[in-house]
């Protein structure tokens, strides 16, 4: 015989099995906002062979285009990205703060970027990959880890995963494999590395 004590906490069990049985399971993917086509051979673009330049990432479809790109990035650059589009961000992604008349832009590949000063230019092109995805969401949340969650070496400016509505570095983008598996995982262990005590040092820069 069900007391009024025991449908209660039957509701109670019920309501929480429920919240758990819709709560989304975590996705892990990396942000890209690439060129279709390799700016050297003309050719379809790789969606894991890229060059990271202090203008953006370039996708390319073979590794011996890598050093024609460095050696004249700014012809590559506008080969793969020859229309610039105006982002028309209204939070700047870099200090986060809302874009007055007062601001000003920086072009990463192809896409022009509001921000709130000249100041975060230098960190907008250095965390081009960060920039852009903040840029399109604000609402974003970068997880300040300094260690990759996967092989716990340091992390690449510019190797970004978004895991739920959190943006966590990796050492390389080829640990994604890795991160796909259990992407709560390996956001718990950037969270738990970003509140460690750490030296301070930057990202590392490339690919």
């Amino acid at each position: 015989m069900f007391t009024l004590k025991s449908l209660f906490a039957l509701l109670v069990l019920t309501l929480v099995s429920v919240a758990f049985a819709q709560e989304p399971a975590l996705t892990a993917t990396v942000p890209a906002y690439g060129n279709p086509d390799c700016p050297i051979m003309g050719k379809k673009a790789s969606s894991t062979l890229f060059v990271d330049t202090e203008m953006g990432r370039i996708y390319i479809c073979c590794a011996p285009c890598i050093k024609k790109i460095r050696s004249d990035v700014a012809t590559a650059m506008k080969s793969a990205y020859p229309v610039v589009k105006k982002l028309n961000n209204a939070i700047c992604p870099v200090s986060g703060k809302p874009l007055t008349a007062e601001a000003t832009s920086v072009v990463i590949q192809g896409l022009e970027v509001g921000l709130c000063c000249d100041k975060c230019e230098e960190v907008a092109r250095k965390n081009h990959q960060l920039t852009l995805a903040k840029a399109h969401d604000p609402k974003l949340k970068l997880v300040e880890n300094k260690k990759c969650p996967v092989d716990g070496s340091e992390v690449d400016s510019n190797a970004i995963v978004i895991v739920g509505n959190e943006i966590i570095r990796l050492s390389s983008l080829r640990h994604m494999s890795d991160i796909v598996k259990d992407p709560a995982v390996a956001l718990k262990k950037a969270q738990t590395d970003a509140q460690q005590p750490h030296k301070e040092t930057e990202a590392k820069d490339g690919k």
